[in-house]
């Protein structure tokens, strides 16, 4: 897969979480199936996504960002 490909739809799957928490799942549920494909660059997408979607601290700082108003 193309390097701009494959950042292509790392940050595709990364921006999903920054909308809500249904989206954040749908997105770890997306990685987690394209980490099942098995090749370099489907790892290397899947590992840098969940390594995003999964961190405590982006998580508390959406949920900050919710609670006072924004989107």
């Amino acid at each position: 897969m193309r390097v701009f490909v494959s950042k292509t739809v790392n940050w595709a799957i990364r921006l999903m979480d920054k909308q809500n928490e249904t989206l954040r799942l749908k997105g770890i549920e997306t990685s987690e199936g394209i980490l099942n494909q098995g090749n370099k660059s489907a790892r290397w997408i899947a590992f840098d996504t969940l390594r995003e979607l999964n961190n405590e601290k982006v998580i508390k700082r959406k949920k900050n960002k919710q609670k006072n108003g924004y989107q």
